[in-house]
């Protein structure tokens, strides 16, 4: 049953289907390995305007691998010293990437929900956006349902009440699980959504995967 855990987004390599993302300066394209699956993209976090277009360009190179599925981590975050005008020109740069070569967009909120939400209205992407490591409340959790975006759960679902609250309300068919920088395994998130929703396992990891199956259209990798 190890396969039918998926996990969205993480940093770690994982014995489950996973999403592994490579960050930009942090990391390289030399951490591909074959039959595994990854995002690349430059996060907010490490933004620096000397050497971020640089970055940039070798991203929009690697990113026509195969293994490469998805676009990001990107996105915007108010809690940090990152000028936000800089922080949006970057992620304006990997929406068009993601738009250009028809890949999904991970995306990293903090603080900025608004701004995503009137970037979305403006770009009008065909693409599918996902917001990793969901954490704001059920009125953005629906506003963002209600534009198409997913929303992906991770660590923070075993511990917060108003998180477990959220997912019990929205739309199951926009949601996904992920592990990001935690050591905690997927399967224990999986496991406290079956305790929050009053379903077994097995309908949770089939229902992930068609909601992983909508997203990634025409590479359903299953």
């Amino acid at each position: 049953m190890m396969r039918n855990f998926y996990d969205i987004h993480t940093h770690h390599d994982s014995p489950y289907w996973s999403l592994r993302n490579i960050t930009f300066p942090k990391e390289s394209e030399d951490i591909i390995q074959e039959n595994k699956w990854y995002s690349a993209g430059l996060h907010p976090w490490f933004l620096d305007p000397e050497t971020s277009l640089y970055y940039l360009e070798k991203l929009h190179k690697i990113t026509i691998n195969q293994s490469i599925i998805a676009i990001g981590e990107t996105g915007l975050d108010r809690k940090i010293s990152v000028d936000i005008a800089f922080q949006k020109e970057i992620f304006y740069k990997h929406i068009e990437l993601s738009e250009e070569l028809k890949k999904p967009l991970i995306i990293h909120c903090v603080k900025a929900y608004s701004d995503i939400l009137e970037i979305h209205k403006f770009y009008k992407p065909k693409q599918n956006w996902v917001i990793h490591g969901f954490q704001g409340n059920i009125e953005i959790a629906l506003a963002l349902q209600k534009k198409g975006f997913f929303l992906s759960f991770g660590e923070n679902l075993l511990k917060s009440t108003k998180l477990q609250q959220i997912l019990f309300e929205i739309d199951k068919n926009l949601i996904l699980f992920e592990t990001d920088v935690s050591s905690v395994s997927v399967e224990v998130i999986y496991q406290k959504a079956t305790k929050v929703l009053n379903l077994d396992i097995e309908y949770i990891q089939k229902l992930i995967k068609k909601n992983l199956c909508n997203i990634f259209q025409q590479i359903c990798l299953f």
